[in-house]
């Protein structure tokens, strides 16, 4: 039985290790160069918060205190986890929950273009991304804004026209006063 646990506890080891590296992969190198990971159309930051999370609760896992002095230490450290866990949760309700994701595969077939759509207090915007290496999306650095938190792609007040291969432009509606702008992502603009 002893055996099996220290087993268990060597497999959680890596398993913390992996989700480490696979965090700091994707915070500090990745994201800076404007790519972030996008997998099943799910939220980028709650990817990121689903690995911090991991990085914060395998500990609790597989530390196991020899001494029983030390075990306060452990309950310290759970408390204060849990407390870490929830103020994680809030935060992340509050400010990146209402982030929605859109494809829009490109006419030609060579493309694909993704829309993060985010509306906050009187301020709505849309970043674009274009895919690249299955899951990444790399930034394309340019983004429309909206009225009122307006989101022209969640109500389908959108058209999109493919000009060419590299090129799509997006007639979209601004907000609550039907008026309509337009905006021309070119792929090969991304920095």
């Amino acid at each position: 039985m002893k055996r099996d646990n220290e087993k268990f506890i060597i497999i959680m080891k890596r398993v913390w290790l992996a989700i480490l590296l696979v965090f700091i992969v994707i915070r500090f190198i990745l994201n800076p160069q404007g790519i972030k990971v996008l997998l099943f159309n799910i939220s980028p930051n709650f990817i990121n918060l689903v690995l911090f999370l991991g990085i914060i609760i395998c500990p609790i896992i597989f530390w196991i205190p020899k001494k029983r002095e030390v075990k306060w230490l452990k309950i310290a450290y759970n408390i204060i986890t849990s407390i870490i866990l929830v103020f994680s949760l809030i935060i992340y309700l509050f400010f990146y929950s209402e982030i929605k994701y859109f494809n829009f595969k490109s006419s030609y077939g060579n493309r694909t273009l993704i829309v993060e759509e985010d509306s906050f207090l009187l301020s709505g915007r849309s970043h674009f991304y274009k895919k690249s290496f299955g899951i990444f999306i790399k930034s394309l650095n340019q983004e429309i804004s909206t009225d009122d938190g307006f989101r022209p792609f969640s109500t389908n007040s959108y058209q999109l026209i493919w000009e060419d291969k590299d090129t799509v432009r997006i007639d979209y509606d601004f907000g609550s006063t039907g008026i309509w702008k337009s905006e021309t992502i070119n792929f090969k603009r991304s920095y």
